[in-house]
């Protein structure tokens, strides 16, 4: 029974994330969800603006799923925005780019 139990808890400690993996995913899902709000804000206003284009970062309001988040711009021009979300440290989380 020692050696079950044993078994079990070296099994359960291999398969339970470690805290930075978990924090990890939990920074990378975070990211996901703002690139994802981010470019459908830019979609909606290129969709509603009479010239069809997209916002100045001056007109773009961050949608609420990027509060905490760093944006990087490497791209925001009437036709066209490319922009990734970074970690604390610069590492890319998540990357959206359009058309």
């Amino acid at each position: 029974m020692e050696a079950e139990v044993r078994g079990l808890k070296g099994q359960d400690a291999t398969l339970a994330p470690t805290l930075p993996e978990a924090s990890e995913a939990t920074a990378r899902a975070a990211a996901g969800n703002c690139a994802t709000a981010l470019a459908r804000a830019l979609e909606t206003y290129r969709s509603g603006s009479l010239d069809t284009r997209y916002p100045t970062r001056t007109e773009l309001a961050a949608p609420d799923a990027c509060a905490g988040q760093r944006v990087e711009w490497t791209a925001l021009e009437a036709q066209r925005y490319a922009f990734r979300v970074l970690s604390a440290k610069g590492q890319e989380l998540a990357r959206q780019n359009g058309p």
